[in-house]
């Protein structure tokens, strides 16, 4: 993005700079844990705590428009224990209709956002709405923690972030001819482990 002012002097100031949003923000303030029981999330971790048949997310006041989107992508950092599902509503609240994906064992789970039906709710095997999705929220059929490391929508066929360019392990130091590296929180790192960095203004997802 690029902003310009003109002073009073008929100075003009020009600043770029890149500016991203999501749908799925991790501080501590987006993130309900009171939809059903009372949960515990702890944000430096990205870890979910609904606690025993609880529910804790995303709530989205004005409805979050997904129907651009092919896919709802969550990885986890590990196997969840807790019976876990995603949980995906229409309307400000979890009593009514919903679509609801099983976790089990995997650490990345892909909802196909076109083909979705309702599971529960007065509309079962009816096409879900993604244009309004209300809610979307972690479910734990028994009490322990769901390790979330990243959620987001995505076109990408492979399930990668969109705009998001992947290396390859092995590619740990950056060239002299390359611009610094950034982590997520500003701060500028020689050496690129496991996550998402910021170079010459793109991102970059090492695995």
């Amino acid at each position: 993005m690029k902003a310009t002012y003109t002073d009073p002097m008929g100075n003009t100031l020009t600043s770029s700079f890149t500016a991203s949003s999501t749908f799925f923000p991790w501080a501590d303030e987006y993130i309900n844990t009171t939809l059903f029981g009372e949960g515990t999330y702890l944000e430096a971790a990205r870890a979910f705590f609904p606690g025993v048949n609880g529910q804790m997310g995303w709530v989205y006041e004005n409805g979050a428009d997904m129907s651009g989107y092919k896919y709802l992508v969550f990885k986890l950092d590990k196997v969840q224990k807790v019976n876990a599902a995603i949980n995906i509503y229409p309307q400000n609240s979890i009593w009514g209709n919903c679509y609801s994906k099983p976790i089990g064992d995997a650490t990345m789970v892909v909802i196909p956002l076109q083909e979705i039906e309702y599971t529960s709710g007065d509309a079962i095997g009816e096409p879900v709405n993604t244009a309004n999705i209300m809610i979307v929220a972690l479910y734990a059929g028994s009490g322990g923690v769901i390790d979330v490391s990243d959620a987001y929508l995505t076109n990408n066929d492979d399930y990668s972030p969109e705009g998001v360019s992947v290396r390859s392990p092995s590619i740990s130091r950056r060239r002299k001819a390359d611009g610094p590296v950034y982590n997520l929180q500003g701060m500028r790192v020689d050496r690129m482990t496991k996550g998402v960095y910021i170079q010459n203004g793109k991102k970059i997802l090492v695995k």
